[in-house]
């Protein structure tokens, strides 16, 4: 049975750097160069991932596991299909016993303390992020030389593990790219990291790199990698948008004209097209994409079911909070206050704006205390709606 944990608490990228801000971070070393921080505390990870979770974890999470070996030819991932859930597991742990590395995917989807963690990240940045747990044996590889198309943080809770990171780009990567060069670091230039429980290292895209376990012990360490929008997905977004408002771009191609055209033509063409990409289009779709790639990323909800269960009981004396860990912009447009997270938006008019405000911001409240509202009716109505939308939880008095 998993146990449940007191996590510290890892929500921003200044908890993880030790007080070096957002800005520093995005700034000096973000896709631009590795970083390293020797913390010389082994517990700092502790309360994220424990070795006694992770047989949990290893014998329930069958869709999201995984066995790797820098030996393997191809250096590709193996699953296993079929079987009991016995042979399942023998067949893991057979792996493990032969050098092979485990690897548990996306475990913020089932970890509550690596969950708040992303989440947090995600709400500072605007980025998707995601955990994958390696765990390799000693003397082993799990990966050959190699880059990755996202950026990742390295975590390491237990055991030790020696990086090779190149000191430089090797190209700037999409997802889905490959480094297809020889295994090994020769007429590169890089540095060696001996990570030990409680360091962190970050590696941008396009850096090669690989790693290796002691040969005396176990390896643990989580890779945290984060998932940002490219330009080419605000492109994709200025494209359809053209498209879908101007009929003359979903006609059809004269491609036996445009095969031999000449020169004029091909201009005429291409002025046509980017008449409909003027700069005014693009900076309005610009002020749209933060909302629309809102839509994509995971909410933080966190307290709703038993909020929902004091709320809609009929005898339960109520108290009320915000809840803070939703992040919330808040606009005034025409007539209305503006309320939007996660891509969503939710509308009051104006004059409730500071009734709305006064519940976001408290810590404890009790709907007669809620400020501006002329009645107990407009109150009821109010809770009600910041209740559903999970901004206000409800708790016994």
């Amino acid at each position: 049975m998993l146990k449940s944990v007191e996590t510290k608490p890892i929500r921003q990228i200044s908890d993880l750097l030790q007080g070096m801000t957002r800005e520093v971070f995005f700034k000096e070393y973000f896709q631009k160069k590795p970083f390293v921080l020797k913390r010389n505390d082994p517990d700092f990870y502790g309360d994220i991932l424990r070795l006694e979770d992770l047989e949990y974890f290893i014998e329930c999470n069958t869709d999201h596991i995984s066995t790797v070996s820098a030996v393997e030819e191809d250096g590709a991932r193996a699953r296993f299909e079929g079987g009991s859930k016995t042979s399942y597991v023998e067949q893991v742990y057979d792996k493990l016993h032969n050098g092979f590395s485990i690897v548990l995917d996306a475990l913020q989807l089932n970890h509550p303390p690596l969950k708040d963690m992303c989440l947090g990240l995600q709400s500072e940045t605007m980025y998707r992020f995601q955990t994958n747990i390696y765990i390799t044996p000693p003397a082993a590889r799990a990966f050959k030389l190699h880059f990755d198309g996202h950026d990742v943080f390295i975590l390491q809770t237990h055991g030790t593990k020696k990086w090779f990171v190149d000191e430089e780009a090797l190209m700037v990567p999409i997802e889905g790219d490959h480094y297809k060069g020889p295994d090994t670091m020769e007429g590169r230039t890089y540095t060696e990291h001996l990570m030990e429980p409680g360091d962190f290292m970050y590696v941008p895209k396009g850096f090669l790199h690989r790693a290796e376990s002691s040969d005396t012990e176990f390896s643990i360490h989580i890779t945290l990698g984060f998932h940002p929008p490219i330009w080419e997905r605000l492109m994709d977004q200025v494209v359809e948008s053209a498209v879908r408002e101007n009929a003359e771009l979903r006609a059809a191609m004269p491609m036996w004209e445009v095969s031999g055209a000449s020169e004029p033509d091909l201009r005429k063409w291409a002025k046509m097209i980017s008449g409909y990409l003027n700069e005014d289009f693009i900076v309005r779709e610009l002020r749209e994409f933060p909302k629309l790639w809102g839509d994509t990323l995971d909410g933080q909800f966190g307290g709703q079911f038993l909020s929902a269960i004091n709320y809609l009981s009929k005898d339960v004396e109520k108290s009320y909070r915000g809840n803070k860990s939703i992040p919330v912009k808040e606009y005034n447009e025409d007539e209305n206050f503006v309320l939007r997270f996660y891509g969503k938006e939710v509308r009051f008019p104006a004059g409730a704006a500071n009734a709305v405000a006064f519940c976001l911001k408290s810590d404890k409240f009790a709907q007669t205390d809620i400020p501006d509202l002329e009645d107990d009716e407009s109150r009821e109505v109010l809770i009600d709606s910041l209740v559903r939308e999970g901004l206000v939880l409800v708790e016994k008095a």
